[in-house]
């Protein structure tokens, strides 16, 4: 397996799925129905290389966290 496709592994392994309720108009299901799917990658479990790390962490902007999760919904 080659190294790209090992952090590939790697990465979807640790992307964490919710299902949340989504903003908006929701008719006679708002606020009961889970509509929105909310998937988090914990970046720090993947022990990037430092520069990899900062690259991603400049493209990912606000969509990551304090905790070094990307957040997106």
């Amino acid at each position: 397996m080659t190294q790209a496709n090992d952090l590939t592994e790697r990465a979807l392994a640790l992307v964490d799925e919710s299902f949340i309720a989504a903003s908006g108009p929701g008719g006679q299901n708002v606020n009961k129905v889970a509509t929105a799917v909310q998937l988090r990658l914990d970046v720090f479990a993947l022990r990037l290389p430092p520069p990899v790390f900062h690259r991603l962490k400049a493209l990912a902007g606000s969509r990551m966290n304090a905790r070094g999760e990307i957040v997106l919904t």
